[in-house]
Parts: C-alpha cells; structure tokens; sequence
C-alpha cells in the first residue's frame, strides 16, 4: 500500500477514492491467479464455448456470463492474456 494511503472510515470516503477501471499491468494491487485459471473446470468451459456453434447445422452461438461484484476483478482478468 502507498505511504500516503490512509483507511477509509466510511462507505462515502471509500466510494469518493475508488478508481473502477480495470488494473493495469504492474498494479500493486494486482494478485496473480494464473494457476487457478487452469484448473479443469476452466479448461472444460473454454472447450465448451470453442466447441459451441462448431457444426455447420447448429445455431448455436457460446455464451458466458461473468459475474461479481463490482470491483471485483472481471474487466482486469478479461484483460488478461489468459
């Protein structure tokens, strides 16, 4: 954490400082979650939604819905090259 960062004692004080874009590479604030993004669960969802819409007689298209609240990581992991 900066020297100069002090804790916020309300919802209003932090809801005034917070930036809600993604992080940007080298954000201290980042925590790398590489390992977790290959855990066999992960691995099946990306296959699933390669596979989707594959076949030409399928209309199918692949849909996901990413979910958390807000802050939480979704546009920076989006980001990502994982």
């Amino acid at each position: 954490m900066p020297a100069e960062a002090k804790p916020a004692r309300t919802l209003q004080e932090v809801a005034a400082v917070m930036d809600l874009g993604p992080l940007l590479p080298g954000d201290w604030r980042y925590v790398d979650i590489s390992e977790g993004r290959q855990s066999p669960a992960l691995r099946q969802l990306r296959v699933r939604l390669e596979d989707a819409g594959a076949t030409k007689d399928s209309l199918e298209f692949p849909k996901i819905a990413l979910t958390g609240h807000r802050g939480c990581g979704k546009s920076t992991e989006l980001l990502g090259d994982g």
